[in-house]
């Protein structure tokens, strides 16, 4: 076989000689290895499909299979490393160049879809290289601290992608013959690597899967392996982790002596997946230089927990990046903290064992991603080691800002909005798609950039503002629902691996505002705050931030139209968001007045104003499902730490104007307030800077308290106001939530010279005017046909209500016609017969039946949920207590009482329409009899109506005919006139295209109101003064109708009077008989389009009332039930991990006793779930007991101000100890009848390490009586 040189193997020289030390060392390995490869014909011209292949590994492979002549497709998120490789490639002489496909892996719709699109292109894929895979920081925990989020997130790097990426692939293989798949594994599992135990579970079910697949495909010739690679020496271990003390350690683990390149395994790739392998499958092949071997030989132990845990865990601290191997570098995992930031002091340098160490985390590494005092408890970060680590998402950068958070972005998936645009313009609109083919193009690219910033730049803002300001344009010409199926993932809360999809426009812009607020407020974080400008830069964004929330909530969120808004962008987030931007803003102009030198009395205002400001935000965050504990922590903390500080300016400038008993009185207070602050440290929730500021101000308000109060004893013996007395402080107010124009007037920046450009459709006619047409023309429906023609008919049943009653036509035709048929007799029967009259009747009964049924079981499937809803709730009130189950009743609470009231609408509704369908039953019942005579032939007609003998009848009666006659014609030709009418006014409104001159209004309104969105009420005068012009004289006409109607019926009567008077005087009643029967036939005809009339307007009932029982009851009942079963579960697991009050019960001016405050070095050591320290004593004080001293009657300031004067009272006392209860072990044995007190006052804590406690007792077993405190 022929051989050709290898250039993965040879690596620049870094200036670094740290650097150029570990790539000396790599040349040193090099050397022993050949540098010549071996060609397979056999995978010339094959497809090579490989995932994570941008570097390491998989771009070894990449290069190799081109090489090789094999036509390579590899999937990658690191564009830019993945772009090199290609151009790097196609220079290479005899190597193919390969094709790049951007593809998150963990995301399975794009990954089936990229797999399509290659075999769409190649026709076939004969090789499969699962590679992708990362064994990020994130998953160095115990088994006992895995969550079902970074379990779930392992899985989806590790295995997922792999099964079904298989699943997608393995179909064509099968088809074409044959193929080779290739899983990547690791000897991790092996070895085995204790510290990343969902890793390690994740490869060693790669090595099942990869059996299962080689005993099910084999039959069709596809051949299933995977690797397992030991330690390779990729580019990024060689900028990182190749230190001298793993160079020693992982030769000395291995049987050869020197480094594995990432070459070597791609070999290994080569060799499977060419026919020289072709008997090869189901195996797990080992290429680690022969640690396995070392493992066997009893040092598995030894180096699975050392060395390759340190190479996973300890190492992984001096990288630039996160350890993705390959396939997705966006891993949350991969994502680290600075070195030098607070939140992440360096262990001590003589550890032994850097897993026994001390480890620190940072208030916002995962903000708002899951609950802090649940993460930390359950994943601490790994120890760090000297170097700086970038953290991407890393709210506190620095100890400059260590005290400062910002919003993290919120992630989208691709969507190609021009295709779901192009689609509904092609199905709605009368408009070719193709006339708007440049604005689909840039709405497609606007998203693009939108969704793609995820950094901290300025050039994200502009980015983010078109496209936002495209979308509020073209919701004016697009419903809210277009089709596109958005998806986005939280950024706070519990729930950020969870995407939320919704069809809704406003949803969409709701995100990319959040996004938008989220960069402002990252680049005020990331803005350098050494400066005068860079403060006012700082202030500036957070307040821009600020605004966009504002607008958010105040603009956006109402017309969301989504009974389940996501909870991190609901009222009550957006809300403490809003006010934390405005704290950190206030916070900002705060610095520059103390950097300035400002009086005293201007900073302690300014001081006030934070404190109250971060006090709002910690209020709505109690509120919000979304914002972690941690971030309420950080916000009271805050709140405490500027309420101290704002008494301390204002007892300087006390000193200063000589007023020596107030500074002792608000020196004592700010004493209070920071000592309030540091309570907040407990549980390791707060950042260690925002711990040091609270420290370093007690400490100097603790020394000017105590020259102070000497002072004023020996030398000016001024009186110290009480509590009460002291003036509450003022406020200066400086951040203010400012809305940037872009967001707040966006179509003032749309235009062919403009800063988005020109708005996009705008040829193209607002949805706004197809709703106002189609309002319009149910508006004229309603007036033609509610109006006029039911007036109308209302006049026709008043005819023939009379006729039936005085037996017309029956009497005269039963005279005129004694033997046969009348003529309108025989139409009429016709007209029926034609109609199939009785089988329409019984389809029409049967059909409303249906939509009744259908209509019925949508409200009960409503009335059951509440039904169970109701006694759900009733059953937990029951189990828990009232106490526990503050919510209200299903029926008290006011959603649910008017869901409950709808309900009995309703029921209303179909009582109502059961009896109005008995009647027509009843109507339909009545004359069926008479209808089948009448639909019958023209023989049984005739034998139902008798004959009569014809007579001479004399000149008296001939008149009184002849008068009835031409009375009733003049009705038959008014009834006639009548219906041509309602006919042409039918035909009038079908022809009432409005569309053209609706469009010239809208022309008109847009010229006139350029940046005002047309909605359906522009439209309303339009409206009125058409429908009057066009159907008002039809209104008018109603009346002259009736008044000519009613002088006709006149006539009529007084014929027929006379007319049966003459027939009495005559005495012919040999007619008797026909005339009735006549009669009955002519009043079941008219009966029968009454019927039929009756039953459309039923059909068209139950129609209508099908959307109001579900659209408008089912689905509502629904949403508000799976609230209320949201609620339920908080209630039943409420939030265990704060101790402290509301923040609205925190008044600053209640009197109680300050408590001694905790030392730096305290505050490490109360902490054992968030952080490792070295074993030291732990001290715990028991709280006294808060005491308001306020006498009865007091005016009470306003709460907010008010909390500036401290949480302490008038007397400072010290906490006494609580001596621990001794009792008898059996005695405190816990039963049923003790109960169990959730969040009462507990005893103090016992020693864990058996010394004394603060009292001086001894640690006691736990006495029910004391209750538990959680938290």
């Amino acid at each position: 076989m022929s051989r050709k040189p290898v250039s993965l193997l040879t690596f620049p020289l870094r200036r670094d000689p740290l650097l150029r030390r570990k790539q000396k060392l790599v040349r040193q390995v090099t050397l022993t290895l050949m540098d010549q490869y071996a060609i397979y014909p056999s995978l010339r011209g094959k497809v090579v499909l490989i995932t994570g292949a941008a570097e390491g590994i998989g771009a070894a492979a990449v290069e190799l299979f081109c090489r090789q002549g094999s036509q390579v497709v590899f999937l990658d998120i690191a564009d830019d490393s993945a772009r090199e490789l290609v151009d790097r490639l196609a220079s290479v002489s005899g190597a193919t160049t390969p094709t790049f496909m951007h593809c998150d892996v963990t995301d399975l719709e794009g990954l089936g879809e990229c797999a399509q699109t290659v075999l769409a292109r190649f026709g076939r894929v004969d090789v499969l290289v699962n590679n992708a895979g990362c064994a990020g920081p994130g998953s160095r925990v115990p088994t006992s601290r895995v969550t079902p989020a970074s379990f779930e997130r392992d899985v989806s790097v590790n295995l997922r992608h792999q099964f079904f990426l298989t699943q997608h692939v393995a179909p064509a293989m099968q088809r074409q013959g044959g193929g080779s798949i290739i899983n990547m594994g690791s000897i991790t599992w092996r070895i085995p690597a204790t510290e990343v135990p969902v890793y390690t579970t994740c490869k060693a079910a790669v090595v099942g899967m990869t059996r299962t697949h080689a005993r099910e495909f084999g039959g069709h010739g596809v051949r299933v392996n995977s690797i397992m690679p030991g330690s390779i020496a990729t580019r990024r271990q060689i900028d990182t982790v190749l230190t001298d003390e793993y160079r020693a350690e992982s030769l000395a683990a291995q049987c050869l002596k020197r480094v594995l390149l990432p070459v070597e395994v791609a070999r290994l790739m080569l060799f499977l997946a060419s026919d020289d392998s072709s008997a090869i499958t189901g195996g797990s092949h080992v290429c680690d230089g022969g640690w396995m071997d070392v493992v066997t030989g009893g040092r598995g132990a030894l180096v699975g927990s050392g060395l390759f845990g340190k190479l996973l865990g300890r190492n992984i601290a001096n990288t630039s990046r996160s350890l993705c191997l390959a396939g997705d570098s966006d891993v949350r995992a991969g994502q680290l903290v600075d070195a030098d930031s607070p939140c992440c002091a360096p262990p001590s340098s003589n550890s032994p064992d850097l897993t026994k160490k001390q480890q620190q985390t940072n208030l916002s590494c995962t903000p708002g991603r899951v609950d802090i005092s649940r993460s930390l408890q359950q994943r601490p970060l790994r120890p760090m080691t000297q170097g700086k680590i970038k953290m991407r998402d890393c709210s506190i950068r620095g100890t400059s800002t260590g005290s400062i958070l910002s919003l993290p972005f919120r992630r989208s998936t691709q969507l190609s909005l021009a295709s779901v645009i192009r689609q509904y313009i092609n199905s709605k609109y009368d408009q070719h798609p193709d006339m708007f083919k440049q604005d689909l193009e840039v709405i497609d690219a606007l998203r693009q950039d939108a969704i793609n910033v995820r950094e901290p730049h300025p050039s994200g803002i502009k980015k983010l503002q078109a496209y936002a300001g495209q979308l509020a344009w073209i919701s004016g010409k697009f419903p809210i629902d277009i089709g596109a199926e958005f998806t986005w993932y939280p950024a706070l809360g519990y729930n950020t691996e969870r995407p939320m999809v919704r069809n809704n426009i406003k949803y969409e812009l709701l995100n990319v505002l959040y996004n938008l607020a989220a960069l402002y407020s990252q680049l005020a974080v990331n803005t350098s705050r050494g400066t005068a400008e860079g403060i006012k830069t700082a202030a500036n964004q957070f307040s821009l931030a600020a605004g966009v929330l504002s607008h958010m909530k105040k603009e956006v969120v109402p017309l969301l139209r989504m009974y389940d808004p996501p909870e991190d962008m609901d009222e009550h987030t957006l809300e403490s968001l809003m006010q934390l931007f405005l704290a950190q803003s206030q916070e900002c102009f705060w610095q520059k007045a103390v950097v300035d030198g400002y009086k005293d009395a201007s900073i302690a205002k300014l001081a006030a104003r934070v404190s109250d400001l971060y006090n709002l935000a910690g209020e709505a965050a109690m509120k919000s499902e979304a914002i972690s504990s941690a971030w309420i922590h950080h916000m009271t903390a805050k709140h405490h730490h500027f309420a101290a500080a704002a008494q301390y300016r204002a007892a300087c400038d006390c000193l200063e104007k000589r007023r020596y008993g107030e500074e002792v009185a608000r020196l004592t207070d700010a004493v209070a307030c920071v000592t309030e602050g540091l309570k907040e440290t407990k549980g390791g929730y707060l950042n260690k800077t925002v711990v040091d500021d609270l420290n370093g101000l007690k400490r100097k308000v603790e020394e000017d308290l105590k020259r102070a109060e000497k002072d004023n004893d020996m030398i000016f013996l001024n009186p110290v106001p009480p509590k009460s007395e002291l003036k509450t402080l003022e406020r200066a107010n400086m951040a203010v939530a400012r809305v940037p124009p872009q967001v707040a007037n966006p179509f003032d920046f749309l235009g062919d010279r403009a800063e988005f450009g020109p708005a996009l459709f705008s040829r193209l006619v607002p949805f706004s005017v197809h709703v106002a047409i189609s309002i319009y023309e149910e508006r004229r429906d309603r007036m033609v046909n509610q109006n006029i023609i039911q007036d109308l008919e209302g006049l026709n049943d008043k005819i023939h209500s009379l006729f039936s009653a005085i037996g017309l036509p029956g009497s005269l035709q039963a005279l005129e016609k004694p033997l046969g048929l009348p003529p309108s007799l025989v139409q009429h029967a016709e007209e029926l017969r034609q109609a199939d009259a009785i089988g329409r009747l019984r389809k029409s009964f049967t059909d409303i039946d249906k939509l009744r049924a259908a209509d019925i079981a949508i409200f009960e499937e409503g009335t059951s949920a509440l039904a169970a809803e109701r006694e759900e709730d009733q059953k937990a009130r029951r189990k828990y207590g009232t106490d526990r189950w503050t919510r209200p009743e299903s029926q008290s609470d006011a959603q649910g009482g008017k869901l409950w009231g709808h309900a009995g609408e309703i029921e209303g509704y179909f009582a109502s329409s059961a009896s109005s369908d008995g009647v027509v039953r009843e109507k339909f019942t009545a004359n069926e009899e008479l209808l089948h005579v009448l639909c019958g032939s023209d023989r049984g007609l005739m034998d139902f109506v008798p004959s009569s003998s014809q007579r001479d009848t004399n000149p008296e009666l001939k008149a009184s005919v002849g008068k009835l006659r031409s009375a009733y014609n003049d009705i038959l030709r008014l009834e006639s006139r009548r219906r041509k009418k309602v006919e042409t006014l039918r035909e009038n409104a079908r022809k009432d295209d409005i569309k053209p001159d609706i469009l010239k209004e809208a022309a008109r309104l847009e010229r006139t109101y350029p940046s005002t969105a047309i909605v359906p009420a522009h439209f309303e005068d339009f409206f009125e003064k058409r429908l009057d012009r066009l159907y008002e004289p039809e209104l008018d006409a109603l009346d002259k109708e009736s008044l000519e109607q009613d002088r006709l019926l006149k006539e009529v009567e007084r014929a027929n009077a006379e007319f049966e008077s003459q027939k009495r005087r005559c005495g012919d009643r040999g007619s008797r008989e026909r005339e009735q029967a006549l009669q009955k036939l002519d009043s079941a005809y008219f009966k029968y389009k009454e019927i039929i009339n009756n039953l459309e307007v039923g059909r068209k009932f139950y129609n209508d009332l099908n959307k109001i029982v579900g659209q408008g009851f089912r689905d509502v009942v629904k949403g508000w039930v799976a609230q209320r079963r949201m609620e339920a579960r908080v209630l039943e697991d409420p939030p265990r991990e704060l101790s402290m009050p509301p923040l609205s019960t925190l008044n600053l001016s209640r009197d109680h006793a300050p408590l001694q405050g905790a030392s730096t070095t305290q505050y490490q050591a109360a902490q054992p779930a968030y952080f490792a320290p070295e074993p030291v004593a732990q001290h715990h004080q028991t709280s006294p007991q808060r005491q308001n001293d306020h006498a009865a009657g007091q005016s009470t300031p306003n709460p907010v101000e008010a909390s500036i004067q401290s949480w302490a009272g008038e007397e400072v006392r010290q906490p006494q100890p609580v001596a621990p209860q001794t009792t008898n072990p059996m005695t405190t044995m816990w039963n049923p009848a003790m109960g169990i007190k959730f969040g009462g006052s507990g005893p103090p804590a016992p020693r864990t390490d058996g010394g004394q406690q603060p009292g001086g007792g001894s640690a006691t077993t736990w006495n029910p009586a004391s209750g538990i405190k959680f938290g």
